[in-house]
């Protein structure tokens, strides 16, 4: 296989190609349509990511693709209407919804490429804050913070290093430039616990 550059969304099918979870022989995925939750009957959302006009409106017809916006953090918005109510929705959250399941307590919704404009369902999958940024981080989409002093090896050096009476959370405080309290939280897995 050829190394992807950018946006999966700009995927170009290659003949032969092997099909992967939610693909047929030629790489291209099948369009599914499900309804809408809160506007079942009015509008469906494909697994591709497309939102479909299902009712007939003034100046509108059944069938009719609606165009996404972007919005100011990247992520691509329709404007859906029901009762004379216009709300603005963003796509990959619907698709979440539709194609994943209902989102779980205090999960978030990551774009596995990256690409906040790939909402295709398996592009898409639930992940809590802390790895949703950590993913950001990893794969250059976000900066490390600026200020940020703790690195994984230096972590792993304070876990070796502290004993309460030689040498405890005030002294290595010092030496590595932070709070006593972020030495407390390392020392106590509540910071750094992957390693």
């Amino acid at each position: 296989l050829l190394p992807l550059k950018g946006c999966l969304a700009d995927f170009k099918p290659i003949k032969n190609w092997l099909p992967l979870s939610g693909f047929i022989l030629g790489g291209i995925m099948k369009e599914v349509w499900k309804p809408i939750k809160k506007y079942e009957g009015y509008y469906s959302i494909s697994n591709k990511g497309r939102v479909r006009r299902e009712l007939a409106a003034s100046g509108t017809k059944v069938g009719r693709i609606l165009k996404p916006g972007i919005d100011g953090r990247g992520y691509k918005f329709v404007i859906l209407c029901k009762d004379k109510n216009h709300k603005i929705n963003r796509v990959h959250c619907m698709v979440a919804q539709a194609f994943i399941d209902s989102r779980p307590a205090k999960k978030e919704i990551n774009h596995i490429d990256g690409c906040k404009t790939n909402n295709s369902f398996n592009n898409l999958e639930y992940v809590t804050s802390s790895e949703n940024k950590l993913h950001a981080i990893k794969n250059g989409l976000r900066p490390q913070h600026p200020f940020t002093k703790i690195n994984k090896k230096i972590a792993e050096r304070i876990r070796k290093e502290y004993i309460p009476w030689k040498n405890p959370a005030r002294v290595l405080s010092k030496k590595y430039g932070v709070c006593d309290s972020v030495i407390a939280e390392i020392v106590n897995n509540l910071a750094w616990k992957n390693i």
